[in-house]
């Protein structure tokens, strides 16, 4: 009787786990409103650069942390620069190296509230290499079915094999990176 019993409970528990997991809202990224934009040093002046395709996979819900979940991947050959030049340099071999890592990800691991918002940890790939990274998050639910997502996030370049050779002294190219995004999301 006690182990069909505890065969009862664990059963439904594996099945409130399932529903609880089924209830979390996904969410799609409106291309069209979003951004994820990056600005680094080099010579103590400000470079500024943006990926204009990505996409994601996003489960979230403010009153389930635990089980929501963020997956991003971006298109490495979309990034664009203020000149073109620089976004050419960006995608050769000592940069994003684009012919042979035309992608990086981002998954979330931990999602937790905070008094100014949100902070996603999660693992950022860029070439093949991969960085713990915490993201700092800001939600904009003013709309039904509609979502905004604002946030920043502070990475290492060099930690991600980004600006090799000649780009790996620290001291022409910072090595701090910022992230930036604004992501709409619509259900």
């Amino acid at each position: 009787m006690k182990k069909q019993l505890f065969c009862c409970i664990l059963a439904f528990g594996t099945w409130q786990s399932q529903v609880a997991i089924a209830n979390i809202p996904s969410w799609q990224i409106d291309s069209a409103g979003s951004t994820i934009k990056f600005t680094g040093t080099q010579n103590n002046a400000p470079v500024s650069g943006e990926f204009k395709k990505f996409e994601g996979d996003i489960k979230f819900d403010t009153k389930n942390l635990k089980e929501s979940k963020v997956k991003l991947n971006i298109d490495m050959n979309s990034v664009s620069a203020g000149f073109a030049e620089l976004a050419t340099m960006l995608k050769t071999a000592d940069w994003f190296d684009t012919i042979h890592f035309p992608q990086a990800s981002f998954e979330s691991s931990e999602i937790t509230a905070d008094n100014k918002g949100y902070q996603v940890k999660g693992q950022l790939k860029v070439r093949d290499k991969t960085e713990p990274v915490t993201v700092d998050v800001v939600v904009d639910e003013s709309a039904p079915n509609k979502m905004k997502l604002h946030g920043h996030a502070k990475i290492s370049r060099l930690t991600l094999g980004v600006g090799q050779g000649e780009w790996a002294n620290p001291s022409e190219v910072k090595d701090e990176v910022t992230v930036h995004f604004n992501l709409e999301l619509k259900q």
